[in-house]
């Protein structure tokens, strides 16, 4: 059996070899006589003496927290590459970035690297790392990570689940590369609340397009808002119009076409279609 131990913690496994007790020496923690397997099994040992203290160096230099599982993992997938969290962060940034323009959105790579400081500072602020290995990952890991998104910066339900959502996506894709073995979401689920965001009136906007403001810059403003008000476009979706999407309708007057049609709006009940 091997034994490493860290400041008071320690893990026990197997090296595999099998010994009679009578020719162990306990002292030198070698086996005793000089035949050639026995050569070759004290060269075994000496050799995982000498990779765990390597893998120990390891950790040194990488500053992240030193521990004897995290020896004993990386002592036994010695030839496998290890992956930190980040690591799996940043690979997943740079794909999305590679397909902004084709199918993916720029939003959409701000909000995982987003996601990533929030992960940092949890990582510094709470582990005192400044990372953490896929391998070390476990349900507690994720249940305190949500406790520090509501607590420490202070997010609502909704915004805790969407930096979850891109947590796991991420995880997910660490699994698929088998960087990963067991997730570590199995027993963790949140699910977002339904929110009433509310709506102006007719005559709440009337008053709103009245509505004399000091500058050009504010006008449009104005202007964008009650457009989307009335189109029912998302202000990401009015960003990206140009003249291309406008065409003269059979009717004489000018439509917005657009290649990706919203999902439908259900009307507020009792209060009409929207304009």
């Amino acid at each position: 059996m091997m034994r490493i131990s860290h400041e008071g913690r320690r893990v026990n496994f197997s090296t595999g070899i099998k010994v009679i007790l009578n020719q162990w020496d306990a002292s030198k923690q070698r086996i005793k006589g000089n035949e050639p397997m026995v050569k070759q099994y004290n060269s075994l040992l000496q050799t995982f003496t000498s990779n765990a203290w390597d893998c120990y160096n390891d950790l040194l230099k990488s500053k992240v927290l030193i521990s004897p599982e995290v020896i004993k993992q990386k002592l036994l997938s010695k030839d496998k590459e290890q992956h930190t969290l980040l690591g799996a962060f940043d690979y997943q940034i740079n794909n999305l970035k590679a397909r902004v323009g084709l199918d993916i959105a720029p939003n959409t790579v701000k909000k995982y690297e987003t996601c990533r400081r929030k992960l940092l500072d949890f990582l510094s602020g709470e582990k005192g790392r400044e990372d953490i290995f896929l391998n070390e990952l476990s349900g507690k890991f994720i249940f305190e990570l949500d406790a520090f998104l509501r607590t420490k910066r202070r997010l609502k339900h909704n915004a805790v689940v969407k930096n979850m959502q891109q947590l796991k996506r991420v995880i997910k894709v660490a699994i698929q590369n088998e960087w990963l073995n067991q997730d570590p979401f199995s027993g963790y689920s949140t699910a977002p609340k339904e929110t009433d965001r509310g709506f102006l009136t007719e005559e709440e906007l009337r008053s709103l397009e009245a509505l004399e403001l000091p500058s050009e810059r504010l006008e449009k403003v104005r202007d964008i808002f009650i457009f989307c008000c009335y189109t029912g476009l998302a202000y990401a979706d009015v960003s990206k119009l140009s003249k291309s999407h406008l065409i003269k309708g059979v009717d004489g007057n000018t439509w917005i076409i657009l290649l990706f049609i919203p999902a439908m709006v259900t009307p507020h009940s009792g209060h009409g279609n929207p304009p």
